[in-house]
């Protein structure tokens, strides 16, 4: 009686090897890059609701708010005493062209926060006017 074993070969696992290499290859950077644009894109998501947020509050409750961003977080702060409201975290390092303040009337001074490299991202800028506030894309510029 003559046992037949079974098994792969090792030029066959070596074959399975190499493909497996080159997928991951291939893989791993576009994941990688995905989760960079959709960290930048929830960031976006995040400074846009605080502001809104702040007019809403500042019409409501008739006072004058400042909104503040600094190492990877966004306040929203009382303006004549700078006391905060609300604060929340950021996966990135945000900037702001300018003081973003918001009056009692819910009126916004013209700012950008903006995203400071360039990126895949659908929206990396957060623009806001006189009475509206929007995502955009900006590539690293204000």
């Amino acid at each position: 009686m003559v046992r037949k074993i079974r098994g792969f070969s090792l030029i066959e696992l070596l074959v399975v090897i190499v493909i497996m290499s080159i997928l991951l290859g291939i893989g791993i950077p576009m994941i990688l890059n995905w989760i960079e644009k959709t960290k930048i894109r929830e960031d976006a998501r995040k400074i846009y609701s605080l502001i809104q947020q702040g007019r809403e509050k500042a019409f409501t409750e008739k006072m004058n708010l400042q909104v503040e961003i600094n190492s990877g977080k966004i306040c929203l702060k009382q303006q004549n005493n700078g006391k905060n409201i609300t604060c929340t975290k950021l996966n990135k390092a945000w900037q702001a062209n300018n003081t973003i303040t918001i009056s009692k009337r819910g009126i916004i001074t013209g700012a950008t926060i903006y995203y400071p490299s360039e990126n895949d991202s659908p929206y990396d800028c957060v623009i806001t006017s006189t009475t509206n506030v929007r995502m955009d894309k900006c590539n690293g510029n204000p």
